[in-house]
């Protein structure tokens, strides 16, 4: 019998233990011993989950946002959907580039077919794929990690990754091997998650504006961030247009929009801006500039409170945006996206979405809503609709939203607020005549409507008697 070679054997050794290696790293991967996204709130993964169960549940998502925390901090996906009166998801990734909203895009096909898909420009930058910080790279990764087709993250693994990092992104044991001498953490309690609630993509971090003292940080040190050193890498590029060209095969409008950051926090952004609107004109591709040609990056209340270089929007801001963004997108498309507000389906699932009173009309069943008025002619403007909406967050009090239109002999309603006088009752006591002022809801600025909002103590409206636009008293 002739003996085994010293070169088969030393072989038949190697791939032996090779195997050994990889069965216990999949096994290892398999009990997720070693993962570390323990986030109780991992929003990346909350999206995913909340897409899929949407396709599941046959919701579908008519207008889709992309981007990164800029968009998913920047812009409620509630109130835009109630502008364009369809589903608006925030599908973003924290400190990512266009490579990233790529392949959130090509994902996200397998399963939803929007109308329409908008861009936030944040994310078409500097980087590329090469020459991450840590930082993004492990951003990337968790990004990587939360996408659910194993064909699109085998598609996208060397576009992402440069080689040298693909077994970082691909494995937890590699990536966290030094649990084994470190000692492995303290696993938090997974909060539970009801995916029949609504989630259309936003991630709430803020919900107060700038202080005093910041503004007066900027008055003494001045800009965080110049514009004219925002470049964008030849790879974002490339992923814009490989997005554009996606849109364009499966009959999608595209749009892009920048969302602003305090005025006072960027120099020189025109220089910044212009270049995304040089991008998209190749692209041929609408673009919304909130920067520079906005007011809101005016507007204190709209900007996180700080002024390290990656400042994002508060509650308020991500609401103005909303409406701007729908404004802009229905100046382009009138009408096409606004088809589900006699849907009773759309209607139960937006329900207690306050973008719902501020734009379209709610369900007349829905128990937490009750209609004072709708189409009520008043001198020069018509009243669309009067409701008292209750809070689920405070049983004491309730909101009333107006919405009025159709004005008449240069009737304005900027720098007015709405004197409604009512037939009123509260519990058992007897009816009262009052009137009530309601301020304009300032974060949505239509010229062919205005939204008035007011918080009171729960009662029973029982008419409107009269309705009159009043001047705000200037601020002393």
């Amino acid at each position: 019998m002739r003996s085994i070679s010293p070169l088969f054997e030393i072989c038949a050794k190697g791939i032996v233990g090779l195997g050994v290696i990889l069965t216990s790293l999949w096994a290892l991967e398999q009990k997720a011993a070693f993962a570390n996204e323990f986030n109780p709130n991992n929003h990346r993964e909350k999206r995913w989950n909340y897409l899929y169960k949407m396709a599941e549940q046959k919701t579908p998502v008519d207008v889709l946002v992309l981007g990164n925390s800029h968009a998913f901090t920047g812009l409620s996906p509630e109130y835009l959907s109630g502008a364009l009166e369809s589903n608006a998801f925030v599908l973003a990734n924290n400190a990512t580039n266009a490579m990233d909203v790529y392949w959130n895009l090509r994902e996200l096909l397998k399963i939803h077919s929007p109308k329409l898909v908008a861009v936030e420009t944040y994310p078409i930058n500097h980087r590329n794929h090469r020459d991450m910080l840590p930082g993004s790279l492990a951003h990337q990764i968790r990004a990587f990690n939360t996408r659910k087709d194993p064909a699109i993250r085998l598609a996208s693994m060397f576009s992402l990754f440069p080689v040298d990092d693909v077994p970082l992104a691909i494995s937890d044991v590699v990536r966290n091997h030094h649990y084994v001498w470190e000692g492995f953490p303290e696993r938090p309690r997974q909060r539970k998650v009801d995916y029949n609630d609504r989630y259309l993509g936003r991630f709430i971090r803020f919900t107060s504006g700038l202080t005093d003292s910041l503004l007066a940080t900027y008055d003494e040190l001045g800009a965080t961030i110049d514009g004219a050193e925002q470049l964008i890498s030849d790879e974002c590029i490339d992923y814009a247009h490989r997005i554009a060209e996606l849109c364009e095969k499966e009959g999608i409008k595209l749009v892009f929009f920048t969302l602003p950051m305090y005025e006072k926090h960027v120099e020189n952004a025109h220089i910044w801006t212009q270049r995304y609107e040089n991008l998209t004109q190749d692209l041929d591709a609408p673009y919304l500039d909130l920067q520079t040609q906005s007011d809101m990056a005016s507007k204190t209340e709209y900007f996180e409170n700080t002024r390290t270089a990656n400042q994002h929007m508060t509650l308020f801001g991500s609401i103005r945006a909303a409406d701007e963004l729908g404004e802009f997108i229905d100046s382009l498309y009138p009408g096409q996206l606004h088809q589900r507000a006699d849907e009773e389906k759309w209607l139960r699932y937006h329900k207690n979405n306050s973008g719902i009173y501020a734009y379209s009309r709610p369900l007349p069943t829905d128990d937490n809503v009750k209609f004072i008025a709708q189409d009520l002619h008043a001198q020069n403007f018509d009243i669309d609709q009067c409701v008292l909406a209750d809070l689920p967050a405070n049983p004491e009090v309730q909101e009333i939203w107006v919405r009025i239109d159709n004005f008449q002999n240069g009737t304005t309603p900027h720098n007015k607020s709405l004197q409604l006088r009512i037939e009123f009752q509260i519990g058992n006591e007897p009816v009262v005549d009052a009137t009530i002022s309601v301020p304009r809801y300032e974060h949505i600025q239509r010229e062919d409507m205005a939204v008035f909002r007011q918080i009171v103590r729960k009662i029973d409206i029982k008419r409107i008697k009269g309705v009159a636009l009043s001047d705000v008293a200037p601020q002393q």
